[in-house]
């Protein structure tokens, strides 16, 4: 489905999605496009009532007609799984809390060059957060073993995910 404001991209839907947007006569078979991309990079609809404007978040509109919320008091976001903010389907789509928004960025750059880690007294400390409590995994002579710390731990905990260290296990 092109976009108003960037002709050149499209939305991937597939049909539960498409057939919702019809239903909910949010789009009609050969209307022009009503969605836009956001500067964000997601596609959005907005519409005024009065003074206000309400943003559509193409991607939580079906989320939130096809998925189950997680049993949480925590914040919910949702996440696309291959990463392309402009792929609404279904399959592609999962509720998350922000903590693991943020396990399946990339690994964060910091002073080290490794999540996780900082430098301590001439030494490397290897600390991970769960459920908002910093565990310290000890001290170690390189920031590459700190790092491997960080990931055995966190592979643990968390599985593979986008946050891990690119280091080469010794």
């Amino acid at each position: 489905m092109p976009l108003k404001n960037a002709p050149d991209q499209n939305v991937i839907l597939d049909s539960k999605g498409y057939d919702l947007l019809v239903k909910m006569n949010l789009i009609e078979f050969g209307q022009d496009a009503i969605f836009r991309l956001h500067s964000a990079g997601y596609a959005v609809h907005q519409k005024w009532s009065g003074d206000t404007c309400h943003t559509v978040y193409l991607h939580k509109f079906i989320a939130n007609h096809f998925l189950v919320k997680p049993d949480t008091t925590k914040r919910l976001f949702v996440r696309m799984l291959n990463g392309n903010k402009l792929d609404c389907r279904i399959e592609n789509l999962e509720w998350v809390t922000m903590s693991m928004l943020r396990r399946q960025m990339k690994t964060k750059h910091n002073q080290t060059g490794y999540r996780g880690v900082t430098k301590d007294r001439g030494y490397y400390r290897s600390v991970i957060n769960i459920d908002g409590k910093r565990i310290n995994l000890g001290t170690f002579k390189t920031a590459e073993d700190a790092a491997l710390a960080y990931n055995r731990k966190s592979r643990e905990l968390f599985g593979e995910t986008k946050s891990l260290n690119q280091v080469q296990d010794q």
